[in-house]
Parts: C-alpha cells; structure tokens; sequence
C-alpha cells in the first residue's frame, strides 16, 4: 500500500500531548482485569499466561522503536473471511518468533479471546525506515507471514500478538469485515490513528502530522512535523494506535449487552468497499478526526436515505485529507 498516504490540507491543529491515556504503556482497556510482576512491576498483559503471571519474573517486554526486538505491520488495514493477509516485521537480533491472533470482544470480561497461533516462525532485520522528508515508510520489508483468514472466523477487531522466542512483543491491529447485514455498522478510525503515529519513536527518525525530533533529538512541534504519513509502518510504541482503546471499549459492551455489530475501516468508506446505507446505522467510537471528502459524502448520503450516525466523542472531522 505503498500510494496509500495522508496529507493534510492544513495545519494549525489542536496541539496533541506526548502523552495519553489511551496510548502506549500500561494499556488497562486491553483486558477485564489488571495483574502486575510484583518484583519488576512489569504489567502482565491479557494474553499472558496465567502460570506466567505467577511466576514473578521472566514475563514478556515490550519491544521499542529505538531496538526494534519486534515491529511489524498488516499489508491491508481490513481483510474479508476466505482472504489472506500479510505481515511485515522485524526481528532484531534476528530469532525465531510467533503471532497469536485475538479477537476483541467482551468474553465474560476477558475482552479477548485467543483464535489462532502461528507456527514457529524464522525472524530477520529488515532494512531501516525509509524517509523523504518527515514521512516514514516500510513498503520494502519483506511478507514475514502470511495469515489466511477462514470464512468461518467472526467479523471484527483483531489484534496481532508478536512474541520473540526471548520474551519481546508488539502488537499488530487489523479488522476482519464483511458486507454481512447488520443493525450498526462499527466504523474504525484507521486514517485517525495513523495521523497519530510517531513511528518510530526512537528520538530521530520517526514523525506523525504531530511531532517529529530535530538532529539533536529534541521533539518537535505540529509547524516542523509530517505532512504526509504512510499506512507501511508499525504503530509506536506497543504496535497499537493512540485513542484505539475507545474502539475496543466500545467493542466490548456492544457486545456485552447483543447489539448487532458489522465491522469497517474509515480507508473502507473512502474506498467505496460499504454500502453504508444498508446499516440502521453508522458507530464512529471515537476521536475520528482526519476525513476524505469520499468519506463525507459517504457517511451524507448514507444518511439521507435515513441512516442514523452516532458519534461517540467529540473531535469528529476536523481536517480534510487526501488518500
């Protein structure tokens, strides 16, 4: 997806802090329950192994962009059941890994459910971020896996588990739609999230429609920041985009208490791949700022045929961008 960029047609925006709480770090609306290693104080992750979470030591680390022990991206934001997918990553020093793949979703308060695990796979360095300008890309790393999803497999948010065979992991988010009918259709706010990303954050290379670091390291602000970013790249920090926990929360209530959900990508509006006109109505779950003029008109025509829109935060299309 290399052609696949943003650029925003103006600048000025609302200055966004380095910090959030629905970024990287602990991330505690991953999981129904927080466990903690009580020697390190290291978070044990929802995914971890209960025996693991008891064990006091040894659990897994998050990989960072500045030794990148694993990064990696899904060549498609969204896949269909029956269609494949393909990962990207990074593996430093070069070891053998593995992916689990979960799905988001309530589970009895777990707020995923493990579905499938790769076999054990043969990891390498892939060659250093690209840059022109501010804006970073990978499009030149090699397919690592490829994940064929089954036309069984449940629509919805799922999220890719890296794990080194030395205990480093990251994170890589993907959706899994179809045209199913449906009651709401879930829009994901994929074009948002990478306006976000700051890979890599590493105090050098990395940049975002936000920030980007000078040759000594310091970060800078929106007037020296990107004003192109590629969808080619992991997200920072974890692997998991900033704000996406309104998405997941949103997720697991949903279904919690049975509402009907079908599952796209904003890039899937742009695109014209939804008829979103089919739906009761449109969930955009939160913090979806950067909009296409293909996606506007979308959402405005689906509306006029009579299709609720529901907007759960504030911050909703606030610049116009090119794809």
């Amino acid at each position: 997806m290399g052609a696949d960029q943003i650029r925003r047609w103006e600048s000025g925006a609302l200055a966004h802090a380095v910090s959030d709480p629905f970024g990287q770090g602990p991330l505690p609306w991953l999981r129904g329950s927080e466990n903690y290693f009580d020697d390190t104080g290291q978070v044990v992750p929802w995914y971890a192994d209960e025996i693991l979470a008891r064990g006091g030591s040894g659990g897994p680390r998050t990989a960072d962009d500045v030794r990148r022990q694993i990064k990696g991206f899904a060549s498609d934001g969204a896949v269909a059941p029956g269609e494949s997918i393909d990962f990207h990553i990074t593996v430093d020093p070069p070891q053998q890994f593995s992916v689990d793949v979960y799905r988001i979703g309530h589970y009895g308060g777990d707020g995923a459910a493990k579905i499938t695990t790769s076999p054990r796979l043969s990891g390498i360095v892939q060659p250093a971020p690209l840059t022109a300008d501010r804006t970073v890309s990978c499009h030149h790393w090699w397919q690592s896996w490829r994940l064929h999803v089954p036309s069984y497999w449940s629509i919805g948010a799922y999220v890719a588990v890296l794990t080194t065979v030395d205990g480093h992991r990251s994170h890589i988010p993907f959706t899994v739609r179809d045209d199913h009918p449906a009651d709401l259709l879930l829009v994901l706010p994929d074009v948002t999230w990478q306006a976000y990303n700051l890979y890599p954050e590493d105090g050098h290379t990395g940049a975002s429609l936000y920030h980007a670091w000078d040759e000594e390291g310091r970060l800078l602000g929106e007037q020296d920041a990107a004003v192109t970013v590629s969808f080619d790249r992991p997200y920072a920090g974890a692997g998991l985009p900033l704000h996406v926990g309104h998405a997941y929360d949103f997720i697991r209530w949903a279904e919690r208490y049975g509402y009907d959900l079908a599952y796209a990508e904003t890039r899937d509006l742009h695109a014209g791949r939804v008829d979103p006109s089919r739906y009761r109505g449109l969930v955009f779950p939160g913090h979806d700022e950067y909009w296409s003029v293909p996606m506007r008109r979308t959402v405005e025509q689906a509306r006029d045929h009579g299709t609720s829109l529901v907007f759960l935060s504030a911050n909703t299309m606030y610049w116009q961008v090119e794809l």
